[in-house]
């Protein structure tokens, strides 16, 4: 691995101090967006947990969860709750499908 120099690190410390003063550049801040995006999917990755995109009948789906009493039909309005009792509901079902391996 090449060693870095302190024109290195000054030249670096230089453009940042640089993007902070342009605020409304917006490239500091694309810049900390993305790092932290990084940052989150790393600690996913370190976790063992993934995020799987799924198409599925939204209708279908949302009726299920109020059948099955899971949501409340307040609630199925609410994408965020929809989608952490879809995530709720995988995960009881894989780990009955592993313990009645």
């Amino acid at each position: 691995m090449v060693e870095k120099t302190a024109a290195f690190r000054q030249r670096r410390a230089a453009d940042t101090a640089r993007w902070r003063e342009r605020p409304g550049s917006g490239r500091y801040e694309r810049v900390v967006a993305t790092r932290r995006r990084q940052a989150r999917w790393r600690a996913r990755v370190r976790e063992g947990r993934a995020i799987f995109k799924l198409e599925l009948p939204h209708d279908r789906v949302i009726e299920a969860l109020i059948v099955s009493r899971r949501l409340s039909e307040d609630a199925a309005l609410r994408r965020e709750l929809v989608e952490r009792e879809l995530a709720t509901v995988i995960k009881q079902w894989a780990e009955r499908w592993l313990a009645n391996k």
